[in-house]
């Protein structure tokens, strides 16, 4: 396929095939020396000559200030890792929806359909707009993830532009790993108040979920979603919301979470009214909108994780909101409507109950302007999402609210570079105001600061999971009765400590360490003597631990 429309964007770009810069890294230019597409095929392309995958640990590197135009989305039932080339002072190579041979346009770049694999995308820039610079009216998504046990990471990666969703999670036990993230400008027309969704889980559980030093800048809503369904552990922390329309994250299963030293400004922008509420629009049970928000658990769903309702641990501390004027003056004229409180009624009930909930801790959570230095932003955006809230109440036509465009970058394919928009704030309270004395929200707003922060995924009350390597290939039969077999495989010769811990992280049982041969090893363990329910595995070496979920039946 031929590019009509870009080849003047990348005057001056060498334009060549991928080559071997380093073992597992393959450098791959936009296009070909033919001027054909190149990352769709040097991907696809990348096997031995029996079809087989080169190398599982491939790494793509693609280059900063390319545009990269995909024809057809990748299904990878292989490892996909994407980073990008030279340092920051550059644009992210941008990834961009073609079209197919039909002329409709692609909707997914990614669909991770192979089970018990690792992907990472690394300093790069996925756009919702497609080549002819247009919104997609469509559910469109950048990333799915289809099969089970899949291990997701994101970091330093930038969202324009989604108007439809951009990741979307159907297999189960994904651990999902978001750092130092941007999503902007995620608006359009697509199903108003409801589109923009980014980032949406439908399968019933979720190994772990770690959102930290993110920012969501002008976009619509579900930053966050799973409905009825459970994650083993979530951290979200220090990142900052900048205004959206609807709920920003609805996660009422919570069971093991720390919410804290987040910053949400100008969220709920759509407010509700009263037959909003009476429909259950925003919240279950006629609750007004809440900035977060918990629920009781079905006894089912807990129940085939191992829980119960006084099991659930979870922390929301020093994070600050604030609705700005100009909002609350919009609100105030619509008769009857709800404005979004930090906690509804039913949430702080539960969070006041010690008895049933003992594990529910909210504290230090300040509403509170943070009284940005960035005031002509600050205003043009929250004045557009007052426009298109309006709009979207009263039917009238409705606007992109790219700030791109207000910055005088009318080609959302030539993002300027460093990106325009600035969140740094001001007021003193907050700049110290974070669980651990940092800046509350996204601390790459203070890049002074941004490595005093330590992400601490192994705190006391926390589910044990670690970013790193899982050797733990499977575990079966699951669920088990009596024996447990574990794959396992060693990149080299291994002492290794098996332990079995209970959902809260505490020992139940250890296996002595032995020495484990390089490659694939079973192991099997005795699990008769340990109880109904769902317990994690871990296997410790001296750098590494990995853990997997596993349930023991009777």
């Amino acid at each position: 396929m031929k590019i009509r429309i870009l080849l003047n964007v990348f005057i001056g770009v060498t334009f060549c095939f991928f080559s071997v810069t380093a073992q597992d890294t393959l450098n791959v230019a936009p296009f070909t020396d033919e001027g054909e597409l190149n990352l769709v095929p040097a991907i696809f392309g990348d096997t031995t000559e029996t079809g087989e995958r080169a190398n599982l640990n491939r790494v793509y590197r693609l280059q900063r200030g390319g545009i990269y135009l995909m024809d057809q989305t990748i299904f990878a039932d292989f490892p996909i890792h994407l980073v990008a080339g030279g340092d920051d002072s550059q644009r992210p190579p941008m990834l961009v929806r073609g079209k197919y041979p039909t002329g409709d346009p692609i909707k997914t770049f990614f669909t991770f359909t192979g089970d018990e694999l690792s992907h990472s995308f690394e300093n790069i820039f996925f756009t919702g707009v497609d080549e002819d610079r247009a919104y997609l009216s469509q559910w469109n998504r950048g990333l799915k993830v289809a099969g089970d046990n899949i291990n997701l990471s994101l970091s330093n990666c930038i969202m324009n532009a989604w108007s439809g969703l951009f990741l979307e999670i159907t297999g189960d036990n994904t651990s999902l790993f978001v750092r130092d993230s941007k999503w902007r400008n995620g608006v359009g027309s697509q199903a108003p108040p409801w589109g923009a969704q980014q980032n949406v889980v439908f399968s019933t559980h979720i190994d772990t979920i770690i959102f930290t030093n993110n920012t969501v800048f002008n976009t619509g809503g579900f930053w966050l979603f799973q409905e009825d369904g459970i994650a083993d552990y979530v951290k979200v922390e220090h990142n900052t919301i900048f205004t959206g329309l609807i709920d920003q994250i609805r996660m009422r299963d919570f069971v093991n979470t720390h919410f804290r030293s987040n910053l949400l400004y100008g969220t709920h922008a759509y407010g509700q009214t009263q037959s909003e509420q009476e429909a259950s629009w925003f919240d279950k049970d006629g609750e007004v909108i809440s900035m977060f928000s918990i629920d009781t658990s079905g006894i089912d769903l807990l129940a085939s994780n191992g829980l119960v309702e006084s099991d659930k641990k979870i922390k929301v501390s020093h994070n600050a909101y604030f609705s700005p004027q100009a909002l609350k003056d919009w609100w105030a004229t619509i008769d009857g409507i709800n404005t979004p409180v930090f906690m509804h009624e039913r949430t702080k009930a539960m969070f006041n109950n010690d008895n049933d909930w003992p594990g529910l801790e909210a504290f230090q959570n300040l509403e509170m302007d943070p009284q940005f230095t960035d005031t002509d932003m600050e205003t043009w955006v929250v004045d557009e999402v007052i426009k298109y809230c309006d709009n979207t109440r009263n039917g009238a036509a409705l606007t992109d609210r790219n700030y791109d465009v207000q910055t005088g970058n009318i080609d959302p394919l030539l993002i300027n570079w460093p990106l325009p928009e600035s969140l740094v704030y001001t007021n003193a309270t907050l700049l110290s105001g974070g669980h651990d004395g940092l800046p509350v929200g996204d601390l790459n707003w203070y890049p002074e600061l941004r490595g005093d922060y330590e992400e601490n995924p192994t705190a006391t009350n926390d589910l044990p999971k670690q970013n790193t390597v899982n050797v733990i290939n499977s575990i079966s039969p699951n669920p088990a009765k009596d024996i447990i077999s574990i794959e396992v495989t060693f990149d080299n010769n291994s002492q290794a400590n098996l332990n079995i811990l209970d959902i809260n992280g505490a020992l139940v049982k250890s296996i002595p360490t032995e020495t484990y041969n390089v490659g694939y090893n079973i192991i099997n363990i005795d699990v008769n003597d340990i109880g109904t329910g769902t317990y994690i595995l871990q296997v410790k070496t001296k750098n590494n631990i990995s853990n997997r979920r596993f349930v023991k039946t009777k």
